[in-house]
């Protein structure tokens, strides 16, 4: 049973999704961004778990990345509903440059590898991950690095996405 707990943390991250936006859309910001510094928590902790437990498998690395995108969509969310001055006039173009690229991650792995999600690692994903780790504490708790934050979320992502899309392997 413990060798399956960092997929279960995974499966978590997914499952939460739905009832964290309706924590959002009911306003509760503080409650809204300290679930998602736990999910964000749990993301670090079930890779951790894996190599830990030696536990690392494919369908791990598969709901991994979904769990990732549920923590993207909830981090977007969150700005766009509680700090909507961050994606005002032509900072606007931040969100939608993210979410098409990390749409484009799904559908070029299932074009280049007949899979819709594929794990590719690079250090760029962790870097990514610290410095969203940072954002998401700033937002909760109103620091007033937000906006250097922001900015560095956004440039690590588009890192974690270029890396992410050049190691994609091709289809066979």
């Amino acid at each position: 049973m413990i060798k399956h707990l960092p997929n279960i943390l995974s499966a978590a991250r997914i499952v939460a999704l739905p009832g964290i936006l309706v924590v959002a859309f009911q306003g509760e910001r503080h409650l809204f961004f300290l679930l998602l510094a736990l999910s964000q928590f749990t993301d670090f902790l079930d890779g951790y778990l894996a190599r830990r437990l030696n536990a690392q498998s494919r369908l791990g690395a598969k709901l991994d990345i979904l769990g990732d995108s549920c923590n993207y969509v909830l981090g977007i969310t969150g700005i766009c509903l509680f700090f909507p001055t961050l994606i005002e006039g032509w900072r606007g173009v931040f969100p939608v440059v993210f979410a098409l690229l990390h749409a484009a991650r799904y559908v070029l792995a299932r074009v280049r590898t007949g899979e819709w999600v594929y794990p590719v690692s690079h250090p760029s994903a962790k870097v990514n991950f610290y410095v969203q780790s940072v954002l998401i504490a700033c937002l909760l708790l109103d620091l007033p690095l937000i906006h250097v934050m922001f900015y560095a979320a956004f440039l690590s992502g588009l890192a974690e996405s270029w890396f992410y899309l050049s190691g994609l392997p091709k289809k066979r």
